[in-house]
């Protein structure tokens, strides 16, 4: 139980930490933190999530929001702690999943991916996002025939999804070893959506192919 100084406290730090990082995190802005002062003013927000939860620990918007928070500013670790205790809280929560297992991709924590990613989609069968990180998760792994299996499955469920039909662009070309097409598709949609991090783990799966076949 926490005293009602410590609840109001909570609740300024919580509030000054949102309206720092609301610029870069509001629906569709696509604006990231690029010069020095921006980056400081999300570290700022960062520390200001930290001490809410420091007072309320089961706070779960404060810690996915901090894991997002971190993420922006290429902190992929620190990313992939946050959004891992927001997970423990909220293991039901789509969004919380998604972000987690995209954050465990990030830090390179492949394995894990691949367990949260499989446990969002067991909850959530019919959510073609979920089911499409799997996909990326998996071809992270170099496990190309379920990778290939996660993405047939995520396009019958939402064929339009631009994401989802990328991700199958890519998957298709690694598997049939097209390291160079491959690299070619995922660099142009890393150019088209840089903040997004699907694409940018798209990238890094080539590149750790190309690398293998060295």
């Amino acid at each position: 139980m926490i005293d009602p100084t410590q609840a109001e406290l909570h609740d300024t730090l919580y509030g000054a930490a949102v309206e720092l990082f609301g610029p870069y995190f509001e629906a569709g802005s696509g604006r990231v933190p690029v010069s020095a002062a921006e980056v400081q003013e999300v570290n700022r927000a960062c520390e200001l999530f930290e001490r809410a939860l420091t007072i309320h620990p089961d706070n779960w918007n404060a810690a996915w929001t901090l894991g997002m928070a971190r993420r922006s500013i290429g902190d992929y670790e620190r990313s992939y702690e946050a959004l891992r205790h927001a997970y423990t809280l909220q293991p039901a929560n789509e969004t919380v999943a998604r972000e987690h297992t995209i954050a465990c991709l990030m830090a390179e924590h492949d394995d894990q991916a691949i367990i949260v990613a499989r446990a969002a989609m067991e909850c959530n069968p019919d959510n073609a996002a979920l089911v499409s990180n799997l996909a990326l998760a998996l071809l992270l792994a170099a496990r190309f025939d379920e990778a290939t299996q996660a993405i047939s499955v995520a396009m019958r469920l939402d064929p339009d999804d631009a994401i989802i039909q990328r991700l199958r662009m890519v998957i298709g070309n690694i598997s049939l070893g097209r390291l160079d097409e491959a690299e070619k598709f995922a660099a142009l949609f890393v150019k088209h959506s840089p903040s997004d991090p699907v694409t940018a783990c798209m990238l890094q799966v080539v590149r750790n192919a190309r690398r293998s076949e060295q």
